[in-house]
């Protein structure tokens, strides 16, 4: 059960008259007008020959739809793979998605906000609030979406600054202690310059409780998050416009794998459920996936003439993401030298609060499209740049081992490996144009066609470090552990003299592996299709269009010169589709079967 509270101020609008807005006659009540830019401009949702769902604000609310893995309970084309870290969920449309993508830099559904593409799973994080209207467009849209986006598109439409003064502020609150906040306000500022600002807090406590105790135990499926976004929109002159977006989030999940435990007796193995219980854990270690993301951009918009349009978008976005979970998936630890567990299981997770994949991301991008609008046609032109940069280290396993005397419940070993630093740069040029030409008063037909150029670079470091401890007597002294980018992790009495490890030290522990390769690639996206509508509000359609999704950056611990590079995908579809409206417009129709 929850409590939402919720209110809106205008000045323009009379209360009475809003109330009269919002409970029309439902006899009479048509469909209104949905509006959408899938084609990269402003059109009606039945002209618009791509199978696409549009989740308004309205159905985000009424659904409480906060997050974007929540998107899946309003399209059934959309579908969402979890994972215990946000850098390695994937999302699918149709079922085609991205597997192991903590280890790659594209995927197969492309994500755009405000007209700016975001690249990796991690960066989907951020609350779902103060939106006008989400497209889920299905197939291959790489004519005018770009590499990427060989399943289809997700594209974000936030809300901008309003000729009115308006703003808004809502707050739910749950029986299972999760809060939520959000709010808006915008308006003019003068006669040639309108802002809105918007932010979102939530608050959920962990829904399954660890009983461990431990410093670092914490217990999972829990969130908080706080979310800025701010926009600014000047206009230079009547055909010139210019908007400044900014926007900021960090976050922290609590993350975890839960194993139910069949039969009674194996609670000795320390699996992450406890017999009996359904809301209760005991892990020793950390269960918490660490984030923040922040962006700025530019779009200027210069009306050259009645038909011709151009329009420069500017994007600058950074994230960074660390995940730490309980490997062994129990309460076995340093701390637990001589239990049960160590001599069932004989090893135990170390890392103690410390990152433990960390990931930062850069991206560089810049759009330039001129637009054309006629009596008998519409053709984009555009050119679009790319830089991509990931920085990455991933410590996994890391382990004590009870290995050089089995049974004696003595941790007497470190194994780890370790990737990284591991950098992967990836930079991306295409042109691209798009026609639409009117046959006749009810022909239409379609062609595109994107030409994308690029190259990825990546510098991978593998290690493996086994290494004995002195044990001899009582368990009183303790391990320093240096990782690979510096963290110190003190481990206290596992052994009976003092130890200091660090894995940076290339002549101790030699590397397993070092290597830095290039490759450049080039190739086509592309659609072609026709368009029947013998009456407004009805309309047929058959298509063919190509995808490309650029190739793949391997940094996991099995990469190999030879093999670190993965290269391309394409994907093709052919759809025949139906949109319309009937009963007087009060119904919507619509179908598509494609291959």
């Amino acid at each position: 059960m929850s409590t939402h509270l919720r209110f809106f101020w205008f000045r323009s609008i009379p209360p009475l008259v809003l109330i009269a807005c919002l409970a029309p006659n439902a006899a009479n009540a048509q469909l209104e007008e949905i509006v959408v830019t899938a084609q990269k401009r402003e059109q009606s949702i039945q002209d618009v020959p791509i199978s696409l769902d549009v989740v308004s604000e309205t159905t985000l609310s009424r659904n409480a739809i906060h997050s974007m893995r929540d998107l899946i309970q309003v399209s059934p084309s959309l579908n969402y793979d979890s994972s215990n870290a946000p850098r390695s969920q994937s999302f699918g449309i149709r079922g085609v998605s991205t597997e192991g993508a903590s280890n790659t830099v594209q995927t197969s559904v492309g994500f755009q906000i405000d007209e700016v593409g975001i690249g990796r799973p991690v960066e989907f994080t951020a609350e779902l609030f103060d939106i006008e209207r989400i497209e889920i467009l299905r197939g291959p849209q790489g004519t005018l979406f770009g590499k990427n986006a060989t399943a289809g598109v997700v594209n974000i439409v936030t809300r901008g600054p309003t000729e009115e003064f308006e703003g808004y502020f809502e707050g739910e609150v749950t029986e299972d202690e999760e809060f939520l906040v959000r709010g808006a306000i915008g308006g003019p500022l003068t006669d040639a310059l309108r802002g809105r600002i918007a932010v979102a807090w939530r608050d959920q406590d962990a829904l399954v409780e660890n009983i461990h105790g431990g410093p670092f135990a914490n217990g999972i499926n829990g969130r908080e998050s706080i979310n800025i976004r701010a926009k600014l929109e000047v206009d230079f002159s009547e055909n010139v416009q210019l908007l400044l977006a900014a926007d900021w989030s960090d976050w922290e999940v609590a993350v975890g794998n839960m194993v139910k435990i069949p039969t009674p007796g194996q609670e000795l193995q320390n699996f992450p459920l406890l017999p009996g219980e359904q809301f209760q854990i005991n892990q020793d270690a950390q269960n918490l996936s660490i984030g923040d993301s922040s962006g700025v951009s530019g779009t200027l918009s210069w009306q050259l003439s009645d038909a011709w349009t151009l329009k420069s978008i500017t994007a600058y976005r950074e994230a960074f993401n660390t995940a730490n979970f309980d490997i062994d998936a129990g309460r076995c630890g340093p701390q637990d030298s001589g239990d049960p567990c160590i001599g069932l299981q004989g090893r135990a997770a170390f890392f103690t609060g410390d990152n433990r994949q960390p990931i930062d991301i850069e991206r560089i991008s810049e759009e330039l499209r001129l637009e054309f609008t006629g009596e008998a046609s519409e053709l984009i032109l555009g050119a679009y740049y790319e830089n991509h940069e990931e920085h990455a280290h991933n410590h996994s396993p890391s382990f004590l081992y009870d290995l050089f005397a089995p049974g004696d419940s003595v941790l007497d070993a470190i194994f780890d490996d370790v990737t990284g630093p591991s950098d992967v740069k990836n930079e991306t040029f295409s042109v691209f144009g798009d026609l639409t030409y009117n046959l006749s008063d009810t022909w239409d037909v379609f062609f595109g066609l994107r030409y994308t150029d690029e190259s990825i670079d990546l510098d991978h470091r593998i290690k493996r470090i086994i290494t004995g401890l002195p044990v001899a007597g009582p368990l009183t002294e303790d391990i320093t552990y240096i990782r690979a980018d510096g963290t110190i992790v003190t481990i206290p009495n596992v052994v009976d003299t003092a130890v200091s490890v660090d894995s940076r030290d290339d002549v101790a522990f030699p590397l397993k592996r070092a290597f830095s390769v290039s490759e450049s690639f080039d190739d086509l996206s592309g659609r072609l299709g026709v368009r029947w509508h013998p009456r407004d509000n009805l309309s047929l359609y058959a298509s063919f269009s190509r995808g490309y999704k650029g190739p793949s950056g391997d940094i996991s611990r099995r990469s190999s010169a030879t093999t670190a590079i993965v290269d391309p995908e394409n994907a093709t579809s052919t759809e025949v589709g139906l949109k319309g409206q009937f009963l007087d417009d009060r119904l919507n129709l619509g179908g598509e079967l494609f291959d």
